[in-house]
């Protein structure tokens, strides 16, 4: 049997839940660095800021998915 749309979108869904917490613990990891290794600490910012954005344009893409299905 085929999967249906909104069974994919809820995995999806979970994976971008996934992705949210694996970015939280990248900001929290980010915090320990910055008083260990304070001259990589923009560098580490900005890959959080654009893996976070990433995350988002997944959010509103499935947001976009799920109203085209219902």
């Amino acid at each position: 049997m085929t999967e249906r749309q909104i069974d994919k979108i809820k995995k999806a869904e979970g994976a971008v839940q996934e992705l949210l917490q694996a970015a939280a613990q990248l900001r929290r990891r980010i915090e320990e660095v910055q008083s260990k290794d304070p001259e990589h600490l923009s560098e580490l910012l900005r890959a959080a800021e654009a893996f976070e954005n990433e995350i988002q344009k997944m959010t509103e893409a499935l947001e976009g998915w799920r109203k085209e299905i219902n």
